[in-house]
């Protein structure tokens, strides 16, 4: 599911295209890549090291992962349309911005 979250988390402010400028960014690509291929290779070789099956996932189990894997995107997409209003803590960019508010209008008066 973390893999799949990384694609998710690249837009914060409940922009539907997820993909939507992920080929200008090399560095996420490659990493993503990196990781990718981490999982495969855990999984398949490290068995003993991870304490994994000895023989790795056959082709029913990673069509499996990666179908409970892609469940993320499709719950990133539901939670869109949930209004921020909803959770107001969570759907601002700044937890509480009164309080950060107050504080910087002590801090000038007391200039």
């Amino acid at each position: 599911m973390q893999i799949f979250n990384m694609i998710t988390a690249r837009k914060i402010h409940d922009e539907f295209n997820i993909f939507e400028g992920i080929q200008k960014n090399l560095i996420f690509i490659v990493l993503w890549f990196v990781i990718c291929g981490g999982q495969v290779v855990i999984t398949q070789v490290g068995g003993r090291v991870f304490v994994c099956c000895l023989d790795g996932l056959d082709g029913t189990q990673w069509g499996m992962s990666i179908v409970v894997g892609l469940t993320s995107i499709f719950i990133n997409f539901l939670l869109k349309f949930v209004p921020d209003g909803c959770c107001p803590k969570i759907g601002q960019d700044c937890v509480d911005d009164r309080r950060i508010l107050a504080k910087k209008e002590k801090a000038l008066k007391g200039q």
